[in-house]
């Protein structure tokens, strides 16, 4: 195995961890709004914003597993070349760069002296430059692609 392969499987691994970790918090917010589901069935507009909100967060961890998923199951072979038209610009890196270390947005934001507003219009550059969906889409391909080093 070369160094670039070595280096990605590293990589995938880190950002394997990183969305474990957010998931395990996604599911322990599920956790504790179900204990207030417990505690408020008496009141039915209590138990309908509880379980709003836990199918959300459910709805969220599967999307974020599935990412991950795809992302991990991609044969190191399939990577595409980076079209050489698209430009990232230095501040976009720095936001992804934040993406891949896995802050939130408002910690990137604290982190680079902006507003979040200003972290989510780089984020849709990022994602529209790069034809993804989603901040571990944006991930792996500046990661495959040796975007942030």
């Amino acid at each position: 195995m070369d160094d670039t392969q070595h280096l990605l499987n590293a990589e995938k691994i880190r950002l394997a961890h990183l969305v474990e970790s957010l998931l395990i918090a996604q599911l322990q917010v599920v956790l504790s709004q179900a204990t207030i589901y417990q505690q408020t069935f008496s009141d039915n507009r209590q138990a309908l914003l509880a379980m709003t909100v836990l199918t959300n967060l459910i709805q969220q961890t599967i999307h974020t597993a599935q990412d991950l998923h795809t992302t991990l199951k991609m044969p190191n072979e399939n990577i595409s070349p980076m079209p050489t038209h698209i430009h990232i610009t230095p501040r976009e890196l720095d936001v992804l760069k934040g993406v891949i270390e896995g802050m939130s947005n408002k910690e990137i934001a604290h982190a680079l002296g902006m507003t979040i507003r200003t972290v989510k219009f780089h984020l849709d550059n990022i994602f529209s430059k790069l034809g993804v969906a989603s901040r571990t889409a944006a991930a792996l391909i500046a990661v495959q692609h040796g975007l942030i080093r």
